[in-house]
């Protein structure tokens, strides 16, 4: 009998992805007895010669032509027995019967080759009809040896902490692509504008330095340059030039007009030192970000998209004097109390040295050097909960202080901005009161959307940067997949609907404290209504697809926002996915609350009167909602824009569990669990 199935699979050396759709079988065998007629067939998915699917798929009861629909992705080696098995059974009170068995060997198969065909069923009856769409290895154009820029009168100087790579945007009618290199110089002032970088091949408009930020003896400085597009993805290779040695490195740049490869974090760092030692005694700090470069190796991943949390600065209220002596004040002295210019000067301090010890770490740093980042700030980059605490201590002058300090970080820092300067790909009209960055790649766009400047109990965003989202959307005409940052999910579980539950939960004061910064709250029910829509609302006028990517709540999940069918529209943009991913390197969920979240986790939310949402059983998954482990997503685009989506999860000894999901291009309308709205 086949049960409790384990759909995991791990990475141990090159492969290539194949997107496979199981549409139906005809005339299969009918094993339900003599004068039914009827099987409830099913059908498990194998690598020959392993022992763990890869895929299962749903039981169709009562019938010998089955029709599926469904997708999944699967990971086939470079080398070896590359033959996918389709076994297929009958679903039964008794052990299971074997309806028969399909193998297609994939060793002839070359990217971008596309199968569309009926297979017949061996040891059985029937056919079965599958669409195999194998996705292209990697590849870049390596530069020249010869065809090396340096910058002029380049030293080696001494590096604090870098290079940390900032994706600053694409100019499409230059063909450019902007990015930014940020190093911590140590020594005089102006040392850094003579760093010693070499890049190959030669950007576009030299290397221009510029001093961002310093402290005492430590200076932040951004390296900004362009790359010419091409035709063909290219590798840049760079170096900078320390004291202690050069720092070689290289990135990817997708080709003019292609969709980029990503990855997806968040929750980057510890609430304390406890927290860390905890950890680090069973596994590595980084050990999430040592497979993604591993990973990127031979995925050659463009984008590292990073959802909030980069830094944990909850530390400072307790090592910093002036807010240790500002939290034994009672709340009616704490609302009128004065930032002082001591405050000001120790946050200050606090949050350079948190950025440049934390990316300095060898492990974190070798990634931040290879793979561009996207970086939005979220609650803990200024400290747990700010935004949604009551008006009169959220507007109180320590707040307003502590957030002007941070703001001043999360720009030179993660931004890599001077205080008062506009990001290369803001989002048209935001100006500097709020930080969304808009990029268009041209058939795939991205989102990062500031959801914690203007945050505050009753809205997550302005009215006025709501109608700057809409308006850009409006923009956009050839973009066939949105991918949108909302660093809280869109629809995650309410905890408040298992608050009682909760009462059993180590660290429950700390979940309360998140309830208010949810999607889900009161406060934030009629502007989650807006958010949804405008995005359906895209879906239709673009005949695309949009996917939220949210981090914050310390699981790996998937929800699925629904609207109802009607005559109106084209329905075939009816569905949002929402993919969740965290944490990259802090804690996870306990036994405990997965277990809580599991039982109670497949509720069917209301966003409005024609759109639900639910958080659904995970992709491939072990017949849970809710995975438990530290994670980081990635993607890919197929050539029809379809989304190829993957949870690392961290299982501590040995390789991650890969967790994998495919979301249809716009065309095909199809998506599991839309019943929800049904």
């Amino acid at each position: 009998r086949i049960s409790n199935l384990r759909t995991r699979t791990t990475m141990s050396q090159a492969f290539f992805t194949v997107v496979v759709h199981i549409i139906e079988a005809k005339s299969l065998a009918a094993e339900d007895g003599i004068f039914s007629g009827k099987s409830d067939p099913y059908a498990i998915i194998k690598l020959k010669g392993t022992s763990s699917p890869v895929y299962r798929t749903k039981t169709i009861k009562e019938t010998i032509n089955p029709i599926w629909d469904e997708v999944f992705v699967v990971d086939i080696p470079t080398s070896g027995d590359r033959t996918l098995r389709f076994d297929l059974y009958d679903k039964d009170v008794d052990p299971d019967d074997a309806l028969g068995t399909v193998e297609i060997d994939l060793s002839t198969l070359s990217p971008n080759k596309k199968l569309d065909e009926w297979y017949d069923v061996q040891d059985g009856k029937g056919k079965i009809h599958l669409v195999l769409n194998v996705l292209p290895l990697s590849k870049s154009t390596a530069p020249a040896p010869e065809n090396t820029f340096a910058t002029p009168s380049g030293l080696p100087l001494n590096v604090a902490m870098g290079p940390v790579l900032i994706f600053h945007g694409i100019d499409n009618q230059n063909k450019l692509y902007k990015v930014a290199i940020n190093s911590v110089i140590e020594g005089n002032s102006e040392d850094g504008q003579n760093l010693l970088i070499t890049m190959s091949p030669p950007p576009a408009n030299g290397i221009r330095p510029t001093k961002l930020k310093s402290l005492n003896n430590l200076h932040l400085w951004r390296y900004s340059f362009e790359v010419n597009l091409t035709d063909q993805a290219q590798t840049i290779l760079y170096s900078i030039a320390t004291t202690e040695g050069e720092r070689k490195h290289s990135f990817t740049v997708p080709a003019s007009g292609a969709s980029p490869k990503f990855t997806y974090v968040s929750c980057n760092g510890f609430h304390d030192d406890k927290e860390r030692s905890a950890l680090i005694s069973k596994t590595p700090e980084f050990n999430l970000w040592i497979e993604m470069r591993r990973r990127h190796q031979v995925e050659q991943y463009n984008l590292v998209i990073q959802g909030g949390d980069q830094a944990y600065a909850d530390r400072f209220w307790e090592q910093l004097p002036g807010f240790v002596e500002f939290n034994r004040k009672t709340l009616s002295s704490k609302v009128t109390a004065p930032f002082t210019e001591e405050m000001a000067k120790s946050l200050e301090q606090f949050y350079f040295n948190l950025f440049t010890k934390h990316w300095n770490s060898p492990d974190l740093r070798q990634v931040l050097a290879e793979i561009p980042s996207v970086m939005m700030w979220d609650d803990h980059d200024i400290f747990d909960g700010y935004g949604s605490y009551e008006k009169d201590i959220q507007q109180s002058p320590v707040y307003l202080g502590i957030f002007k300090e941070a703001r001043n970080a999360f720009l030179s820092f993660q931004l890599a901005l001077l205080p008062n300067e506009p990001h290369p790909s803001a989002l048209p009209g935001s100006s500097t009161r709020n930080f969304s960055q808009v990029y268009d790649f041209g058939q795939v766009a991205l989102a990062a959307l500031d959801h914690r400047s203007e945050r505050s109990l009753k809205q997550v965003m302005s009215d006025q940067s709501h109608t700057d989202v809409e308006n850009w959307l409006k923009t956009l005409k050839s973009v066939k997949h949105l991918i949108v940052l909302s660093a809280v999910p869109v629809v995650y579980h309410d905890f408040l609907a298992i608050e009682s539950g909760l009462e059993l939960l180590p660290g429950q004061q700390e979940l309360e404290d998140d309830f208010q910064d949810h999607w889900n709250t009161s406060g934030h029910a009629t502007e989650r209504k807006r958010f949804v829509q405008y995005f359906f609302d895209f879906n239709q006028r673009n005949n695309a697809r949009t996917t939220i990517l949210s981090g914050d709540v310390h699981v790996a999940c998937y929800s699925v926002i629904a609207r109802k069918k009607d005559s109106s529209h084209n329905n075939n943009g009816w569905v949002i996915n929402n993919l969740i991913s965290s944490p990259v390197t802090n804690q996870v969920q306990s036994d405990l609350n997965l277990q809580i979240l599991n039982k109670f986790g497949d509720r069917v939310y209301t966003v409005s009167d024609k759109v639900k949402g639910q958080c659904v059983l995970f992709p491939n998954g072990e017949e849970k909602r809710y995975i438990g482990g530290r994670n980081f997503l990635s993607g890919m685009f197929d050539e029809e824009e379809g989304l190829v989506a993957r949870w690392f999860v961290e299982k501590i000894g040995g390789s991650p569990s890969i967790y994998n999901t495919y979301i249809h291009p716009f065309a095909e309308g199809r998506h599991q669990d839309v019943a929800i709205i049904e």
